[in-house]
């Protein structure tokens, strides 16, 4: 008999070993909740999934523990998957038990969270499970890496072809610069001639004239700098006359205060004085009580080695030694009392004259700062009115000096002949005029030069951003004939399956070509009626998903020797759920169906098997 012996380490929620055989046909895991069921499902996914797959899929692995394994065995074949965790991550070594990898996940793993169960269930496009199924995919990436290059093309193509129109530009301002050139020869040989004399005369004068009134300027220019610099100095001064001011005040306001602080001081050293004599008359007070503690103690010490009970002092019967004892501690009591009096005195003395000191402190402090004050504002003062002084000396040099240039460019400009000057400005104007239409004949010219090959660089691009339209068009419909075609076969699978489990709920499934999503046709008083999925009850919706994971395995995975269903199936009633697993169990080796049961009749996790 064919069999799978399972071994599984610490996987989900069983911690341990734990083994299983599944045996050829139908296997029931029957438990109550929360005792393993679903961890061996996890188990043998962790058998089938790629490496990669699993890393994300912590609660694969016991969450108590970094290590666990799972092994099967199979015609005397063993294979072993050892996984491991770090920083949340499984990794995992050893061969996949199937080659199949995640499509037989996807196809034969039905469990809640299925994708394919999942997105049937919620009426929601199909295209990412089936892209895995076909080489549709790979066009379509082809199709749009292919569109990212052509679009980079036509941004290129853009820039050039601007370059085009402003080669174009270019050229058109080349031919009016060349007109413009033709005239302004043609203006120069029309120019009267300048005699040569007069000529050389009026650039010498020209330039007398240009240097004297660059003299003018820079005169001008040093006058203002100058009036500038003395409403400065105003404004110094006017400040310094009030900074002067303001500690005169305060040295007036000072000498005010002046016979206030002395008065505050001899008042405090009137209190220290009083204080003193208090202090005095505590201290005398203290030696008597001193003398008078002394006799006390000496008496009553007597009075104990001699054992009276008397007074030695006065002879008085009636005087015992225990009010002697009291006396001692009533003297004792007051010399302390006196001691806390002089010393809190002593504190009022110390406080008293560091107040004095504060305040002698204070008041040389404020006299020596403001005398100062006042001496540095009265020098700066005087520093700025020298310096206002010889501002306005200054100013009134270069108004002198700025007349005497006036005088000199009037003069220079008298001896100018009007006709030659005017001539001559003609000549410089038309002299700069053509300059500058040369500089802009070279500067186009140059462009037009960097630009002569943008127009076969144009065509070049252009047959590339075709070719590549082809191409993106020709992938574009080989993805979809692909697509289609997948989307034909499957279609043809859910038919045969439906029809194999003798379902009579609908008329038709399929998937839609366009949108990829599952749509329903089902006969209403003998007419058919398109019917959206989300309008089924859950037990219909999830029929109609593992009917689609039925017929991808047959189309995909034909020889696939497994079918898992885990909790998918629990709202179904016998006849469903006895069709589905009839159908399983002939066309699949192995089927494994999970299976809830109450704990009162249940200890733990059983595995039955039915042929």
């Amino acid at each position: 008999m064919k069999m799978i012996e399972l071994e599984l380490e610490n996987i989900g929620g069983l911690r341990g070993e734990h083994n299983l055989t599944l045996k050829e046909g139908l296997n029931i895991i029957e438990a109550p909740n929360a005792t393993g069921k679903t961890s061996i499902i996890n188990g043998i996914r962790s058998l089938i999934l790629p490496s990669e797959d699993i890393k994300n899929q912590r609660h694969f692995l016991n969450l108590m523990v970094k290590d666990g394994k799972v092994s099967a065995k199979i015609n005397n074949e063993k294979f072993v998957r050892e996984i491991h965790e770090a920083g949340g991550n499984l990794f995992v070594s050893g061969d996949s038990l199937f080659e199949a990898d995640i499509k037989a996940d996807v196809l034969a793993v039905a469990q809640r969270g299925n994708r394919l169960l999942n997105l049937v269930s919620q009426g929601e496009s199909l295209k990412s499970v089936l892209d895995e199924f076909s080489d549709s995919r790979y066009y379509e990436s082809g199709a749009q890496i292919l569109k990212w290059k052509q679009n980079a093309i036509l941004t290129e193509l853009k820039n050039y072809r601007e370059e085009q129109r402003k080669l174009e530009e270019y050229r058109n301002q080349l031919k009016e610069l060349e007109n413009e050139k033709q005239k302004l020869e043609e203006e120069q040989n029309q120019l009267e001639r300048i005699p040569e004399a007069s000529a050389s005369d009026m650039l010498k004068k020209q330039r007398e004239l240009r240097e004297l009134n660059e003299k003018r300027t820079t005169r001008k220019i040093e006058i203002q700098n100058l009036k500038n610099r003395l409403d400065d100095f105003k404004n110094d001064i006017k400040e310094s006359r009030r900074l002067e001011e303001y500690y005169e005040k305060q040295i007036e306001d000072f000498s005010q205060r002046h016979p206030d602080i002395d008065k505050e001081i001899k008042e405090i050293d009137n209190d220290i004085s009083e204080l003193m004599k208090q202090k005095s008359e505590v201290q005398t007070e203290q030696r008597m009580i001193s003398i008078m503690l002394e006799e006390s103690r000496k008496n009553l010490s007597e009075a104990h080695k001699l054992g009276v009970d008397e007074c030695l002092a006065c002879g008085n019967k009636s005087f015992s030694r225990a009010d002697a004892e009291i006396r001692v501690r009533d003297l004792e009591k007051k010399y302390s009392e006196l001691t806390k009096i002089i010393g809190q005195i002593n504190i009022e003395i110390e406080q008293k004259r560091i107040t004095i000191d504060s305040l002698q402190e204070e008041r040389q402090k404020i006299k020596t700062e403001f005398y100062k004050n006042l001496n540095d504002v009265r020098q700066n003062l005087k520093f700025k009115e020298n310096a206002r002084k010889k501002t306005i000396n200054e100013i009134s040099s270069n108004e002198k000096m700025l007349k005497e240039l006036e005088e000199e460019i009037n003069e220079t400009e008298e001896g100018f002949n009007e006709t030659i000057l005017s001539l001559m400005q003609e000549h410089e104007d038309l002299r700069y005029r053509m300059g500058v239409n040369d500089g802009e004949i070279r500067r186009t010219q140059e462009a037009i030069n960097e630009s002569a090959d943008v127009t076969g660089v144009v065509q070049k691009s252009e047959k590339k951003y075709e070719f590549l339209g082809q191409t993106i068009t020709y992938m574009q419909n080989k993805a979809k004939s692909i697509s289609d075609e997948l989307i034909r076969y499957f279609n043809t699978k859910i038919h045969e399956v439906y029809q194999k489990l003798d379902f009579k709920d609908f008329e038709k499934i399929y998937i839609d070509s366009n949108t990829f999503e599952i749509n329903i046709i089902r006969k209403t008083n003998g007419n058919p009626i398109r019917q959206p999925i989300s309008s089924l009850s859950d037990s219909e919706r999830n029929t109609i998903g593992i009917i689609s994971m039925l017929a991808g395995k047959e189309q995909f995975l034909p020889n696939f020797p497994l079918f898992v269903l885990d909790a998918v199936t629990t709202d179904y009633d016998d006849t469903r759920f006895n069709s589905i697993i009839s159908y399983l169990v002939e066309n699949v080796t192995y089927v494994l169906v999970t299976k809830l049961s109450p704990y009162e009749t249940t200890s733990g996790l059983t595995i039955k098997h039915k042929f």
